[in-house]
């Protein structure tokens, strides 16, 4: 289950084994399912009350042997490079209205320590 910033409603992700099944939007308080979505992108809480605390990037809790096949690596780095510009610039339409960490403290960026890895 997952709870999006900018969705009213939560989205109920099903898997079988390691395979998403379905990705559907529900109501919280009859637990029914609404509406049938392809896709969803999930992004990280930016509120305050979570600036203090240490964060984690998930790849640095797999074991250094773990093998990350892309099927369109170059794909998926263009779009990320995109999600990163464009949070980078809500970050600066909002700074000095809400307190809230920088993208570069969010992501793992084409400059940061992942790409290397991969």
């Amino acid at each position: 289950m997952s709870f999006s910033f900018s969705n009213d409603t939560p989205y109920r992700i099903e898997f079988f084994s390691d395979t998403i099944e379905s990705i559907r939007t529900f109501d919280v308080e009859s637990q029914l399912s609404l509406l049938q979505v392809p896709s969803v992108v999930i992004i990280p809480n930016i509120e305050n009350k979570l600036a203090g605390r240490q964060r984690t990037s998930f790849l640095s809790l797999l074991p250094e042997d773990t093998v990350i096949f892309a099927q369109d690596f170059e794909l998926f780095a263009s779009k990320w490079e995109r999600m990163y510009q464009k949070a980078q610039e809500a970050f600066e339409a909002l700074k000095g209205e809400v307190a809230h960490l920088p993208p570069a403290a969010l992501f793992a960026t084409a400059q940061g320590d992942y790409r290397g890895a991969w």
